[in-house]
């Protein structure tokens, strides 16, 4: 079937309606993401003696490393086990990577590792958050030297990958974040995928859910490795909530889902600028939960400052260190205060004058995620709290009805581009027919 000019005409107009916004709004998104709040380059790192880790009650606790590596790990991954392991005070928790030197996170931190591959002592248990390349040699040879020997082994959230890629998954159960559902199993088949619960044990392996499920698959290895009383406690000291284990997200996100991600990474043009505060002392809770879920809102960036730039540490002796010191000057529209050891918190003289400041420094530990999630819901909308707590598998109740209140703006400018993108169109077609019927007159 032979479809006339105008037919033909008229479905270029279409496409370009649709299609010409969400070009520009791709090139806009990538230009946003890749600037920074800072004005200058962060100031050199302060290094200073480091006292010994708080957690390390006795020499006698059971040893548990944290793998970390030089390329970058997910924060939650690191921070949420680190605390609640350290918490339970049923071990001695270290972090260890190819090199002593600053790992990068996907938020806005760095972590400084206590032991290199080569330093580290004999220990009994493993933690594996997600690394982002967990297919290099040297951290595959490393696990395939030491994993094996190990009393118990924790795989978080996309962790499991390079358990997977060293083989020692080979014919055992194990899950994984939701949206790596299908791309596990077709790399990796010999392993027994279970995508129905938040946490799956066999003998001494342990593999959680994505993101929060690293706090239910934390908790059940305490309960495993230590007692169920030292889970018991550490979840009434942090004011934890574990969710059930059949609690699972068992469709990805929808074409709705995806499709309000896109529009706001691509058309919500005025970032919002977060300023976090880092104290010595600092909730790792609140640290990983408010560096982790606020950039995935798409409408926000986020920068952290500390008084100095130097290591700091957590509240249970996590070492990590800010990007910037309090004198260098950011654009930034809230500055947030987390709960942290430091008694009577003051704000750093920043050169800056904030919209809004946010002090969360007196919640409890278990209640950082449902207050972010709030948090975001009161800036963008239900919508957009609620697509962040499935991508981090988190079965969030809304508090209150919030909307957006740019959506709005996001639609005004999607039908003005739309127009200008069918108005090119037009003025292309304008210009052939033009040529066509100036060829013609000449003949």
């Amino acid at each position: 079937m032979k479809i006339n000019y105008a037919t033909q005409r008229n479905i270029a107009l279409l496409l370009g309606f649709l299609f010409f916004p969400l070009f520009v709004g791709v090139m806009v998104a990538l230009s946003t993401f890749s600037k920074t709040l800072i004005h200058k380059e962060p100031a050199p790192l302060e290094f200073t003696q480091q006292k010994k880790n708080k957690g390390s009650k006795s020499s006698n606790l059971p040893k548990v490393a944290l793998l970390l590596d030089h390329k970058g790990v997910q924060i939650s991954d690191v921070l949420y086990p680190y605390a609640l392991l350290q918490e339970s005070k049923a071990f001695e928790v270290y972090t260890v990577a190819q090199t002593k030197a600053l790992i990068p996170t996907t938020g806005a931190l760095a972590i400084y590792p206590d032991f290199d591959f080569k330093s580290l002592p004999a220990v009994d248990y493993w933690v594996i958050p997600a690394l982002l390349d967990p297919t290099q040699l040297d951290l595959v040879q490393f696990a395939k030297e030491r994993f094996p020997k190990a009393k118990g082994i924790l795989a978080v959230c996309e962790g499991s990958r390079l358990l997977a890629h060293s083989g020692i998954l080979r014919g055992k159960k194990a899950t994984s974040h939701f949206m790596s559902n299908e791309a596990v199993k077709k790399t990796y088949p010999q392993v027994f995928w279970d995508f129905d619960h938040r946490w799956v044990k066999e003998k001494n392996w342990i593999s959680t859910a994505g993101v929060t499920g690293s706090i239910d698959g934390t908790l059940e290895f305490i309960r495993t490795f230590a007692s169920p009383k030292d889970a018991k406690r550490v979840e009434d000291n942090m004011a934890l909530s574990q969710v059930s284990n059949e609690t699972r997200t068992k469709e990805p996100l929808s074409f709705q889902d995806l499709f309000y991600i896109m529009t706001q990474a691509a058309f919500q043009w005025n970032k919002r600028g977060v300023l976090l505060e880092i104290h010595p002392g600092a909730d790792e809770f609140f640290l990983a939960t408010t560096l982790d879920l606020i950039p995935r809102s798409f409408n926000s960036q986020i920068v952290t400052v500390g008084a100095t730039r130097k290591i700091y540490e957590t509240k249970r002796g996590l070492k990590i260190v800010p990007v910037i010191d309090s004198h260098y000057e950011v654009d930034a529209d809230v500055r947030i205060q987390i709960p942290s050891t430091e008694k009577d918190l003051i704000h750093f003289p920043i050169p800056l004058e904030v919209q809004q400041d946010i002090d969360w420094s007196q919640k409890k530990s278990g209640t950082a995620i449902p207050t972010v999630l709030n948090q975001l819901a009161e800036w963008d909308g239900n919508e957009s709290a609620s697509w962040v707590a499935k991508l981090i598998e988190f079965p969030w109740n809304v508090d209150k009805k919030t909307s957006n209140q740019n959506r709005n703006t996001v639609w005004i400018v999607w039908f003005l581009l739309g127009m200008t993108g069918a108005g090119l169109v037009w003025l292309f077609d304008w210009r052939i027919r033009v040529g066509r019927e100036a060829k013609k007159n000449a003949k």
